[in-house]
């Protein structure tokens, strides 16, 4: 029998999340990342916004504090800058998905392009 061998950081976040975390009416997963980055590819369901706009854009994309909310970028290190922003406005339910490669593996979602 093959066994897929996880990347440790997909097991962490799947350990921190929880087993439930597709249960969600609307699964939110945002792209911090730069127009153009985002233009070259992105998450099938992801939504854009990026990290420069991600304070005076969040409340037009979600406006309860307590949805849980999944951010990626190209590595990690941006959406973890965004997850402290999101956690100074209030929201409570924010997770750093790490870079497009790992969120792509977690959510099981393909990169598209525009």
């Amino acid at each position: 029998m093959k066994y897929k061998i996880l990347p440790i950081f997909t097991v962490t976040l799947a350990m921190l999340v929880g087993p439930n975390w597709g249960s969600d009416k609307a699964l939110v997963i945002i792209d911090v990342r730069s127009n153009s980055e985002w233009r070259a590819g992105h998450l099938a369901t992801a939504i854009h916004l990026p990290l420069n706009n991600i304070a005076e854009g969040i409340g037009d994309l979600v406006d309860n504090k307590q949805q849980k909310i999944y951010l990626y970028c190209r590595s990690g290190n941006r959406s973890g800058k965004a997850v402290k922003i999101l956690q100074g406005l209030g929201y409570s339910h924010v997770i750093n998905a790490g870079g497009i490669a790992e969120a792509s593996d977690f959510f099981d979602l393909q990169v598209i392009s525009d």
